[in-house]
Parts: C-alpha cells; structure tokens; sequence
C-alpha cells in the first residue's frame, strides 16, 4: 500500500506550497514536502513513481560531506520500506542536473550525482536494503536553478529515467523567424539577430548527439532551394554556443566549435532543398544570450574559408622528374591557415583516408612531376603538429597527420603519376600566427634525411649468416649483434602484421634451416629494449617486441620449414645505438 499528501501534488502540476522556507539545518525526521510512501518487497508497479519538485537552498554538505547539490530542509519524500532479499533502486528524472541524497534506515547516508545510468539522472542502490524509514531528498547541482518539475523512481529491478515533465527542441511550435533563400542568393550571408540558450535540455533530443540547452521552439525556420554550392549554417555571440538544426528529410544535426572561437558551424556539402528548422543553444548555461544567426553558400559568416587549389602557391612551383637530385628537395613554407580541413569533399579523399587540421586557402607549394618507376613521398616538419593534404593528379586528395614521426606527416604514392601535385602544409590545431615549416619532397623517405624504409630481405645478412639442422648444438645458439637501424618497420613490412621498433635495410642475421623439428624459437636477451622482425622461407612475417623477459623480445615459429629466415633485430625507440644478444633454439625461452 502506498500512501501519499493527495493536497500535494498532481502529475503534470505541481504545488510549490508544501516546500517550506529553509531552516539551514536538514531535519530527516520532519515530514516529506511531498510524499509519504509506504511499500514492502515486491511492490507493484515496478517502479512506483513520483511527481515532485527538485531543489532547495541548503548545501546537501551539511548533511554529510560526500553529499552535494541544494535540497530543502525536509526530505523531498520518506519512504518506509519493508524490505526482501532484493536490492532497492531509488532514483531521479529531471531536465536539471540533479543530485540525489538518501538516508538509511541505520542513520547513514548515500549520494550521487549522475549514477543513474541515464545522462544527468542520479541514482543510489542499496544492495542489501534494511527494513525501516528512507529520508529522499532530489536537489540540483548548482543553487538558483529554482525548483524544477522531476520525478522520483523506486524499484527493486534498476534505475529508470521516465520523466512525463521532460521538454525537447518541439518541431511543431511556430519558430520565432522565416526565411526563404535560393543556391546563390544574393546579399550573402543572412543573419538573424535572436537569443540563443533556454530551459530545455537539447540531449533530450530523441536520436540524436545533441547537447547545450535552448528554447523549445525554433530560432529560425530556412526554406532553402539547393543548387550546386555547399551550405553553411553558423551562429555566433559573446559565449560557448551550440547549433542544432533539423534537416528537411528528419536528420539533426549539431555542433559546438566548429565555426572556431566557441562559435557553432554546420556544413552541408549537398543540402537538400526543402525546409530547416533552426536552434542557436548555449553549451553551459541556460541564461538566453545575444547571438546572430549567420546563413551563407560562402562559408562559415561569408567568409570563403575553402582550399582553392587554383590560386597561386604561395611558396612557388617547381619540376620534377623520377630519380631527381638532390633528394630531398626542402621548401620553406607556412603551415596553417583559415581554411578547415572539412571543406575538402569527402567522396575526393582517397578510398580510407581522412583529412584534418587548418590550411591556407592557396597551397604552399606545386610540383609538376614526371613519373617513372619510383615511389614519391612528401613530408613535413615544424615545431608543432603539422598535417599535410596534397592533390593529385587524377584529381583525389591525400591526407596525413603523423605517419613521419614526432608529429610529422608523411604521405607515399607508390605508384605515381606525372601531373601537377598541389600540395597543402596545415597545423593540426587552430592558431592565429603562421607556424613556420619545412616541406620535403624525396623519392627515398621521409624528412631532411630522407631515410628510404624500403628493405632488403634478399640481401646478405649484415653480420652473421649461419646453417642449422633439427637438434643442432650447442642450444641455444648465441649470436652478438650491433642494433642501430633508422628504418621503421611498421612502414617497412607491408603485411597484416604489426611489426615495431626500428631496423636495417639488410638482415641483421640470416639462419639456413634444414628442418623436420616441431618448433623453432628466435629471442634477445639484456637490458635493453629490442625488437624482432623474422621472415620464414614462405615469405610470411612474424614480428615482436616484448614476449621474452622484461623488454626482450621473443619469437616462436611453429612448425618450421627448410629454408631461408631473415631476422632483423631492432630498438624500440630511434634512440642510441646498442647491442643485443640473439638466442636461436629448439627448447622454449622464459617470459615475464
């Protein structure tokens, strides 16, 4: 049986009567401002629910110091419990960020903030509850936020979030402005002055990533014709802005900052035609604010910040032919710009690539280029995070931000074409000062020493080369090797398998292997921190880096054939060079 005030509350209207003037001294003994419950084990329905309103003026730390959030003086509701052998949930639903503090039955208390499971909500489970009276107190996190309408859950299955007071960006509701706009219209952009922010919580938003908090009916209404140009939908103001914007076939999109300075920025590279609905929102606060809505086919507040590959480079043009010197060539240029990586189409960006950091909209730099049989590789370098986008000749972009290392891009054509290569130098974050840069253009690898990372399994092993038989003695076979390879082998071995660590072009030991045993093991023994990289005579890869002791590496290779073994011996790190000790054997090695 459940008892509660039938004065105090309905479900969609709630009195604000019964919420006494705070005392400043939490009373959990005093009656409920709102309900007084009663329910024994396996209650029905599950959950019983509560209309109530959250808040108060009094810091939930006076009762205890692990509580947080303002509540009243009396508890939001007491509940007297019989208890089984169930767990009892007892949780919040509010469109405010609300805390939750409950008082057990043996004096002790338990608070949380967000635990609910459901965003904001909190929620408490007593996994063993005790027979006896629950004090409930629903607070918000942050004073002066008034006493919103929520809901109080409890259960003994879990949490739940249902909250019939919940408000959500409304489709339906007449927007505050209209406006009819064409691909092309002139007096580009349109703005609209308006007030973003409000009570409701946009990640209420039903299928959709949204946050910020707005009002519940639209800014701005847009009837749009598309053409052949992008649109671009932004919103800007003296604060941290959200948009959210309803497109014509249902789909919300939003954002945050991507129209920079903690403005909001939507682009749309093919708009539809028919009607958008238009929210500006505040990210943290609810408080209304000045903004201006800003409506373009030009770019984010008109300003055209796309990559114009046919203006001119801004550090000049040049020729190349396959088998160029010197290689590399080095041009000085400026990294970074206004323009933003996603102005580049994504159906032009090779098949699995991504584009990202800010360009200039002229390129840096164009290479005309003659092709032959060998590899072309671009790379940068700077005192910050730089990113490279290059188009080529057939008309494709490729993007790279740190493939060269130490935050350096890096971008191979294996098989290059002859043609025009207009090429991009960008910083990965926004910045305000051009950030001075080196551009590399090599046919052997990336950076001013343009290290190729090609290597040679076929060549002569660099220090030893020797030939063993099944049961071969002494066991294990010890070899002692230099390790000072600049080549990295994740680029170097072109297979599924991740190979780490830095190597020689050459083998660092070949082992000819005339073999009917069942196993064969490959491991560095030291200090130090090696890698493993071995070929079997099938030409398949096998790579490690710590599977022996400590920072060793270790290798066992099941079911080995006669043959050839290539095996490079590498460091982890291009650091100092160093010396390893390789351990060949038919009885398996330690592990950590």
């Amino acid at each position: 049986m459940r008892l509660a005030k039938p004065a105090l509350t309905t479900l969609m209207g709630i009195s604000l009567i019964s919420i006494s003037a705070p005392s400043w001294a939490q009373n959990p003994d005093a009656p409920p401002a709102f309900h007084d419950v009663q329910l024994s084990h396996g209650f029905a329905p599950d959950p019983s629910s509560y209309a109530v309103r959250a808040a108060g003026a009094i810091n939930a730390e006076r009762l205890d110091d692990h509580c947080q959030g303002y509540i009243t003086d009396a508890p939001t509701l007491a509940l007297t419990y019989n208890a089984g052998s169930a767990p009892l949930y007892i949780s919040g639903a509010s469109d405010n960020d609300t805390t939750l503090i409950v008082r057990l039955p043996d004096g002790s208390y338990s608070c949380n903030d967000d635990s609910g499971e459901f965003g904001t909500n909190p929620g408490v489970m007593v996994d063993d509850p005790q027979s006896g009276r629950y004090a409930i107190w629903l607070g918000t996190l942050t004073a002066g936020e008034g006493y919103p309408a929520s809901m109080i859950h409890i259960s003994e299955t879990g949490y739940s979030d249902r909250n019939p007071f919940s408000r959500t960006l409304n489709t339906l509701l007449a927007p505050q402005a209209s406006i009819t706009l064409r691909d092309g219209f002139s007096d580009d952009p349109y703005t609209l002055q308006t007030r973003a922010g409000g009570e409701v919580n946009a990640s209420h938003v039903e299928g959709a990533n949204c946050f910020g908090y707005a009002q519940e009916a639209a800014n701005l209404a847009l009837t749009y014709r598309a053409g052949r140009h992008p649109l671009y939908i932004a919103a800007r103001g003296d604060f941290d802005g959200v948009l959210m914007v309803r497109t014509p076939s249902g789909e919300w999109m939003c954002d945050d900052d991507s129209a920079r300075n903690l403005n909001p920025g939507i682009r749309l590279d093919k708009p539809e035609s028919g009607d958008y609905l238009i929210w500006a929102g505040t990210l943290g606060e609810r408080t209304p604010q000045d903004s201006e809505i800003v409506i373009s086919a030009i770019g984010y507040f008109a300003n055209d910040n796309t990559l114009n590959p046919a203006l001119t480079p801004s550090a000049g043009e040049g020729r190349l032919r396959d088998g160029f010197s010197p290689d590399p060539v080095t041009i000085q240029v400026e990294a970074g710009g206004p323009a933003d990586s996603d102005s580049i189409a994504s159906d032009s960006i090779d098949e699995g690539g991504y584009c990202s950091g800010s360009f200039a909209r002229a390129p840096n730099y164009r290479v005309n280029y003659r092709a032959g049989d060998g590899a072309l590789k671009f790379s940068a370098e700077a005192d910050e995070d730089t990113t490279l986008a290059i188009l080529g000749p057939n008309g494709h972009w490729r993007c790279d931000d740190d493939t060269a290392g130490s935050l350096n891009p890096g971008i191979t054509y294996d098989d290059p074409q002859s043609g025009d290569y207009t090429i991009y130098v960008g910083r990965y974050s926004d910045g305000e000062d051009a950030l001075n840069a080196t551009l590399f253009i090599s046919q052997t690898g990336y950076g001013a020493e343009a290290v190729s990372h090609e290597i040679t399994p076929e060549a002569n092993a660099l220090y030893h080369e020797i030939n063993l038989e099944p049961r071969f003695l002494p066991d294990p076979y010890e070899l002692e090797v230099p390790v000072d390879g600049l080549i990295e082998a994740r680029q170097a071995i072109e297979d599924e398998t991740y190979c780490a660590g830095y190597i020689t072009r050459e083998p660092t030991i070949v082992v000819n292997y005339t073999g009917d045993g069942q196993m064969l093991y490959v491991y560095t023994e030291g200090t130090n921190d090696t890698t493993l990289a071995v070929r079997r005579p099938s030409g398949e890869w096998q790579c490690d880096d710590d599977g022996a002791q400590r920072s060793n590496a270790g290798l066992e290779i099941k079911d080995p054939d006669s043959g050839r073994y290539v095996i490079y011996v590498g460091r982890f790190s291009d650091s100092d060079p160093l010396r390893a000790d390789v351990r060949i054997s038919e009885s398996e090695f330690s592990r950590d």
